[in-house]
């Protein structure tokens, strides 16, 4: 009798190899992870990998990826090439793959001119040749989110492009923004680095593979693997090994704290212990044995829990209670409200790699707000700089490294500290800033977020959700509208498209409508209803032209705004027509840092 399912452990490449068509039923939901869901996976990931390069690290060493439920369905083609290629609906684990293909699609093209093998095993993980000389995706999510998916990920360079339209649906814009994220995480990593990432997703990155030929059972596999019972985690592991070293007279205390802890971290307490091992500088080696080494050198794991991971808990769940709110007015409580208005903008960046820092430094001065509010001040300017300076995870890792460094030296609070930004980071940052919406379409809106705070002197009740960047100057303006009068060369109009100065935030639905209308539409369709706009948005209230010069004066304006938040220097040639003057040196460094500039035709 045939067995009802099959189950084999594959890596990336076999599970994207030539074996398997993978397809996507009607029944499945779209593209649904966002930047932070797709974060984490590429940060465990970097993390194992790191692990794996390691000099102690078994060279059989794996990821597992989870469990993926395939139902397999007729031939593929009748193609002679794919004979042996079966089409498998994915049932279980399609957010899954179209991350881990959106990143392959990334590596190949930030591999491509310096490991171009390994841009080549990403890119046949991606694509399939056929026999006609032709190629097929391995990945078909059909209709219009595949045709994007094809134009923005999967065909060689897309993951460079921007699309020309601003319609997108809510799967479209989720692929773009796991992208522009993926991309801003690893543009500047080594590209050695990048090649052993590719290496290692392919081949030491595993996934157990259900297969099935009903819908029915594959929905049952699907339900038993989704709703009963939860994974055993590592948090769990190291909770029964440290309360059993515990005396039983005092373990019922230990376990109802630790119990509470969980409950307050949103039921894992994995991230904390990940945040513990940053402190101590164990970050490469595997946070069971790191952990274990904390706790025989802190004395006893009850040493451990009085003077670690109950403190330390205690700090990251007021921090994450309070990043997770409407920013509080800084006129209310004065210090206490500035520190609470930065941890809500350190949440939005989606990464915790700034909280090991914050950790550290909020124990050692035991919360004392006189201290604690500078140095929060310090990491909110350090951390956005890095994103605007488009700094990829590892060398923002390396920073914050040096600022724990620093914290337990005792000089974070001096002049100088790693804490602070540089003068020639300060220059190229405010440079960034005249086409930051071409870098990163992500650090963009946060940066439009904070200047219309900053704007309005109080935080602002938006529901940044559903707000989107929108260009006064519309990327693509028909050939007889007034745009092209107003803005004659096809150089110089494009040029300040990206500028800063161009830019507002509007809901989705008023963008779309929007698109490449003339200005006194635009501004109908923005200003149109009750409810009130972003101050950043009421800036052009009123308008009836828009001009170089109004471009000019609002991104001088704008920049201005952002100097005085982060307190950083003046930047000559940060405002358009006076580039020229730092022009040279700066694009010099973008060069050599190897800077990713993105067109939109």
């Amino acid at each position: 009798m045939q067995a009802p399912f099959s189950s084999r452990c594959l890596t990336l490449a076999e599970l994207l190899g030539d074996a398997h068509n993978l397809r996507i039923p009607d029944y499945q939901r779209g593209y649904a992870w966002t930047p932070t869901e797709a974060g984490q996976l590429l940060d465990d990931i970097l993390q194992a990998n790191d692990e794996a390069s390691s000099s102690c690290a078994d060279p059989a060493d794996a990821y597992f990826l989870g469990a993926i439920v395939l139902m397999e369905t007729d031939a593929a083609e009748d193609d002679a090439s794919e004979a042996s290629a079966v089409a498998h609906d994915i049932v279980d684990g399609l957010q899954r793959i179209i991350t881990l293909t959106i990143l392959l699609a990334v590596l190949r093209d930030l591999t491509s001119l310096g490991f171009p093998p390994d841009a080549g095993r990403a890119a046949r993980a991606i694509s399939v040749p056929l026999g006609d000389g032709t190629s097929r995706w391995r990945l078909d999510l059909t209709g219009a989110d595949q045709q994007f998916l094809e134009a923005h990920v999967l065909k060689p360079g897309a993951s460079s492009l921007m699309p020309a339209d601003d319609e997108l649906s809510d799967s479209e814009r989720r692929m773009l923004e796991v992208r522009e994220y993926l991309v801003g995480m690893l543009a500047d990593e080594d590209p050695a680095r990048l090649a052993r990432l590719v290496a290692f997703l392919l081949d030491h990155c595993h996934c157990a593979v259900i297969t099935t030929r009903t819908i029915d059972r594959a929905h049952r596999i699907f339900a038993v693997l989704n709703d009963r019972g939860r994974p055993l985690s590592r948090g769990d592991i190291l909770k029964a090994q440290i309360l059993d070293n515990i005396p039983a007279d005092r373990r019922t205390r230990y376990r109802d704290q630790w119990v509470r802890l969980e409950r307050s971290l949103d039921g894992s307490i994995e991230e904390l212990l990940s945040h513990i091992r940053t402190i101590e500088g164990r970050s490469r080696h595997r946070i069971i044995e790191d952990i274990r080494a904390l706790i025989r050198r802190s004395g006893s794991s009850a040493a451990f829990l009085d003077h670690v991971l109950l403190p330390y808990g205690a700090i990251m769940e007021r921090i994450r209670t309070v990043s997770r709110t409407q920013p509080p007015n800084d006129k209310i409580d004065g210090d206490e409200a500035g520190i609470a208005r930065r941890l809500v903008y350190l949440g939005w960046l989606g990464s915790a790699d700034w909280m090991p820092p914050l950790i550290l430094w909020w124990h050692l001065i035991g919360g004392a707000t006189d201290r604690l509010a500078p140095f929060v001040a310090r990491l909110d300017r350090l951390a956005y700089a890095m994103r605007l300076l488009g700094l990829g995870a590892e060398k923002r890792t390396k920073r914050y490294q040096a600022v724990l460094d620093d914290i337990r030296r005792g000089a974070v609070e001096r002049g100088g500290s790693a804490l602070d930004i540089s003068r020639d980071e300060q220059r190229l940052l405010l440079y960034n800033l005249r086409n930051i919406h071409a870098r990163s379409q992500f650090a963009c809106k946060l940066l439009l977020l904070r200047i219309n705070d900053e704007m309005a002197g109080t935080p602002q009740e938006l529901d940044v959700s559903q707000l989107t960047v929108e260009h006064i100057l519309p990327q693509k303006p028909a050939r007889n509208s007034v745009w092209r009068e107003w803005f004659v060369m096809a150089d110089e109009r494009e040029r300040y498209t990206q500028s800063l100065g161009n830019l507002i935030l509007v809901s989705r639905d008023r963008n779309e409508k929007a698109r490449n209308l003339d200005l006194a539409s635009k501004l109908d369709i923005f200003f149109a209803g009750p409810e009130p706009q972003p101050l950043i948005t009421r800036d052009i209230l009123g308008l009836a032209e828009w001009r170089p010069a109004d471009v000019r004066r609002r991104e001088e304006r704008l920049i201005g705004i952002v100097q005085k938040m982060w307190q950083l220097g003046h930047a000559p040639g940060v405002v358009i027509g006076e580039r020229e003057k730092a022009g040279d040196r700066v694009q010099a460094e973008e060069s050599a840092r190897g800077v990713r500039r993105v067109g939109n035709g």
